[in-house]
């Protein structure tokens, strides 16, 4: 199964699934390729949400990946899938959540190991992720 991505100056990426699944159901993870210079297929990377309550999701220019707890926005650099930005919340023994903000591309002005003060940014995140556009693939072959 694939899902065609354009992105303004770095080509098309598939995203190809496995299993026996319906297309429309078998969206929460994906190997990601891109055809390079050749137009040769080129691995570029994996993704992955927590399961198909959490589809992946195209919003603006980067795919989503989301989870009970976490929100993960990524992007393709240099010929691979990068995390632009990835907030999450880790619970203690007493409900209490402590917050992460982390990105492989930028500096997200966290403190140390990515901390931040509140769950601000993972809400904002949140709502960017479910006012994405749901990806479906298709099948192919």
């Amino acid at each position: 199964m694939y899902y065609d991505w354009t992105e303004k100056d770095t080509g098309t990426l598939k995203g190809w699934g496995g299993d026996n699944m319906p297309a429309a159901f078998y969206r929460y993870k994906g190997d990601i390729f891109y055809y390079d210079a050749e137009g040769v297929p080129t691995f570029a990377g994996c993704i992955n949400s927590s399961g198909t309550a959490y589809p992946l999701t195209e919003y603006g220019d980067r795919i989503y990946t989301g989870g009970h707890h976490f929100v993960r926005v990524y992007t393709f650099q240099a010929g691979r899938m990068v995390i632009d930005e990835e907030a999450y919340a880790v619970y203690d023994s007493d409900g209490k959540a402590t917050y992460y903000v982390l990105s492989d591309t930028h500096d997200t002005g966290a403190g140390e190991d990515g901390l931040v003060d509140d769950g601000t940014r993972l809400d904002e995140m949140f709502t960017e992720f479910m006012q994405g556009q749901t990806i479906e693939f298709s099948v192919v072959g």
